[in-house]
């Protein structure tokens, strides 16, 4: 990544950081239904990897989009009493850092890059369990000299173009996040910077502006995904 300038963001700046609590919600989700179906008898086979044997799983909750595109399962860890999902589409960029969104609980958990997350000690009625996802409409990588390349984007967004800027503030890396081209009939909700495809940042554009401030100056890769 290239060298931060050593000088601290502006009040404009300033001005965006304290917009970034504020939630927008998301308009480009896609519902997911309840899927009645055997459960498995080996669960953790088919959408989780890396369990060892001794790891109990039940399945509790299988949902799917009226697509049959979006599978997410929800599994119980009996050992630790905690739920995990993976959500599952045949495009990795669809399941990848992709909102899911319990509507009647009023939560929201992001998926990692293989799918799954922790839903924690969380009491689920399947009758009245309302989900949706949210999968990134467009998907840019920051290279290490400052440049922004488009890896993904969904139709409208073609023209959606990235100006990144990077400041050390302290002992952080603050960078800058400009959006460009961007169709006056869409309107980007929310901006998940990945860091080293570990860390995740959230924010909101403001005005078409995005700052993020990151823990660690060392940083090799960075991802930028939007989402409607």
């Amino acid at each position: 990544m290239s060298k931060p300038e050593n000088r601290k963001p502006g009040n404009p700046f300033q001005s965006a950081f304290s917009r970034l609590s504020f939630d927008p919600g998301l308009r480009k989700r896609v519902k997911l239904f309840p899927h009645h179906r055997q459960p498995s008898p080996f669960p953790h086979l088919l959408g989780f990897s890396g369990l060892t044997s001794g790891e109990a799983y039940t399945e509790k909750i299988t949902l799917i989009s009226a697509s049959r595109d979006y599978l997410l399962r929800i599994l119980q860890d009996q050992l630790k009493d905690r739920l995990e999902a993976h959500l599952l589409h045949p495009e990795p960029r669809k399941y990848q850092h992709a909102f899911i969104i319990l509507e009647n609980l009023k939560r929201e958990f992001l998926t990692d890059s293989h799918g799954r997350t922790d839903l924690g000690p969380l009491e689920l009625d399947q009758a009245m369990l309302s989900v949706y996802v949210c999968s990134p409409s467009a998907i840019f990588e920051i290279t290490p000299s400052g440049e922004a390349i488009k890896l993904y984007a969904e139709k409208g967004l073609e023209t959606c173009s990235l100006e990144s800027e990077f400041f050390q503030t302290d002992r952080q890396l603050a960078v800058k996040i400009k959006l460009l081209n961007l169709p006056e009939t869409i309107e980007i909700k929310r901006a998940l910077l990945v860091v080293d495809d570990k860390e995740t940042l959230t924010g909101q554009p403001w005005k078409n502006l995005i700052i993020f401030e990151m823990p660690l100056l060392n940083v090799s890769s960075l991802k930028i995904c939007l989402y409607e």
